[in-house]
């Protein structure tokens, strides 16, 4: 990249505080109905559970980031019955964490009602004081819903701190927009949002869209659809702390709508 992305000038805090603020009303407003599609485990999972599984450990503790109703904790303890999990649960939508059913046995969850972006803006730490350092630390399905590059450097670094020392990190990134009739649809959507938001297209960073749901009036989120350039920045920016053991893709009817990196952090 030609710009430090921590530093840039062009960034503009009433527009990202505007984007989070309308995915956050999505969530509120929408919570069961996107609950709903939510329920199976995703295809990308599977290679982090033979992770895990080959190392052998008796018991794990999972930091779960934007968990929304928990269920890659109850695909976890499904896949890794043998293992005793301690299960921190991180999500701002309470109506999506109530929508979790209960637990099953091989797994203590403790959830934490945390919003994780306005932190961020404020230039604080955005996960919840408290969390024990995580062998597993996913993040799935929420870093397109941070704004600014530099936001999103900032949280990726937080999440290698927040896990132990030898212990895994593994992200999703959405890739919605990377083949030309996604792209075309992202922005068909995005500026039919900006057009009724009231907000200039080109105030927004490149791969960053308006989406609707299920064709509803009215209803936006904001997402970041990322290149493989993007992914190699956010690995790259952690270089000193942790290394790549997988990446891959994964996911959707085409098995490429995820570009998943997991990464050892250094003992």
């Amino acid at each position: 990249m030609s710009e430090d992305p921590l530093s840039r000038d062009q960034a503009d805090p009433a527009l990202a505080r505007r984007l989070v603020q309308l995915t956050e009303a999505f969530y509120a407003q929408e919570a069961q109905s996107f609950s709903s599609t939510r329920k199976a485990a995703w295809e990308g999972w599977r290679k982090i559970f033979s992770l895990l599984a080959a190392e052998g450990r008796p018991s794990l503790s999972v930091t779960d980031v934007a968990s929304g109703n928990g269920r890659f904790g109850r695909a976890l303890a499904e896949a890794l019955p043998q293992i005793r999990i301690r299960y921190q649960a991180i999500d701002s939508c309470a109506p999506l964490m109530d929508e979790a059913p209960s637990w099953p046995a091989s797994l203590e969850a403790t959830c934490f009602e945390r919003d994780l972006i306005a932190p961020l803006l404020e230039g604080a730490k955005a996960l919840p004081s408290g969390i024990e350092p995580a062998d597993l630390l996913c993040c799935f399905g929420f870093l397109h819903h941070v704004p600014e590059e530099r936001l999103r450097l900032r949280f990726v670094q937080e999440l290698v701190d927040a896990t132990a020392a030898g212990g895994i990190v593994a992200l999703a990134l959405w890739r919605f927009a990377d083949t030309p009739a996604g792209a075309q649809k992202a922005e068909a959507a995005t500026r039919r949002a900006c057009q009724e938001l009231g907000i200039a297209r080109d105030a927004l960073e490149p791969g960053d869209y308006l989406l609707g749901w299920q064709g509803k009036p009215g209803v936006w989120r904001y997402c970041h659809s990322f290149t493989e350039h993007e992914a190699q920045e956010l690995a790259h920016a952690v270089r000193g702390q942790a290394s790549v053991v997988a990446s891959y893709l994964a996911d959707g009817k085409t098995h490429d709508q995820n570009r998943y990196l997991v990464l050892r952090k250094r003992a």
